[in-house]
């Protein structure tokens, strides 16, 4: 892919540092780093604060959620433990009711690389 800051699209981006200045990316390469720091990783280190990777529910469910707690809150029998917020609770419930209409089989849980 050649870098044309003359089309549309991204040719310049600005990142605050962490002493506070900013800098600005203006090479293909300079933005891709940028955008891949600032953007893609911080992504997943933000979902890393939601309430089900602290406490007992990260210990409950692990980083992949092929738990047996995984397996309960898909067919309603999980109990989450004291101090689990409402949204929490919420969406364990909503999944278990997701569950109960999708068809056991339906869907494959393995991947073959095919399309």
């Amino acid at each position: 892919m050649s870098w044309d800051a003359d089309r549309e699209g991204v040719c310049a981006v600005q990142v605050t540092q962490s002493d506070g200045s900013i800098i600005e990316a203006t090479t293909q390469r300079a933005v891709h780093e940028a955008i891949w720091s600032n953007i893609h990783g911080k992504r997943f280190h933000l979902a890393e604060q939601a309430p089900i990777c602290k406490g007992k529910l990260r210990g409950d469910f692990g980083y992949m959620a092929n738990t047996t707690s995984a397996a309960e809150v898909l067919n309603g029998m999980y109990t989450c433990p004291d101090g689990t917020d409402e949204g929490t609770r919420d969406l364990f419930e909503e999944i278990a009711i997701l569950r109960s209409i999708v068809p056991k089989d339906s869907v494959s849980t393995t991947s073959t690389g095919e399309r």
